[in-house]
């Protein structure tokens, strides 16, 4: 999610998001809330960030 063009000056920071404690939160609305709360400083689109979220809970969801 933290992509940038080779040769830009811009520094996107990394993120960490630890999946054992989005796991432990009480439902989706919980976890979206916490993982939005992580990403508020994210270089992208409202629409990419949800569509990150979506993925990321359905994938964890697997595990």
């Amino acid at each position: 999610m933290m992509d940038s063009p080779s040769g830009s000056s811009e520094v996107n920071p990394e993120v960490e998001i630890d999946l054992d404690e989005v796991l432990d939160l009480d439902g989706d609305a919980e976890r979206r809330k916490f993982i939005r709360s992580l990403l508020t400083n994210a270089k992208k689109s409202q629409d990419v960030i949800e569509k990150f979220i979506d993925d990321l809970l359905e994938k964890a969801k697997i595990l």
